[in-house]
């Protein structure tokens, strides 16, 4: 059985003039909320053969508490420019290619 579970970024700085949004990067409430978050996929028991992350600042900087926490290797994740702002049927499209032997994304 093939499992998707769909995380979204902890909370991020606010929009400003002087910063764009994929640079927008995680508040201090938001890096302790990612660093929760690890821990309860942990907790839970999650393992995922492949995650794959969007290259805006606050979604990298999400998945690295979560990637640290469960001890996953470069190789496990990826960072993809075209999630940024994809639209469904783009993030379904991206699931229907993953690889048959990806069993959690």
């Amino acid at each position: 059985m093939h499992k998707l579970t769909l995380i979204r970024h902890a909370k991020a700085q606010v929009g400003s003039v002087e910063l764009e949004d994929h640079q927008r990067g995680l508040t201090r409430q938001g890096q302790k909320d990612a660093s929760r978050l690890a821990e309860v996929l942990v907790k839970r028991g999650e393992v995922f053969d492949r995650i794959i992350c969007s290259t805006a600042s606050r979604t990298r900087q999400t998945l690295e508490s979560i990637s640290v926490a469960l001890g996953m290797e470069e190789g496990d994740y990826s960072y993809r420019d075209d999630l940024y702002h994809a639209s469904k049927q783009k993030l379904f499209d991206m699931i229907q290619t993953t690889p048959e032997d990806v069993t959690h994304l």
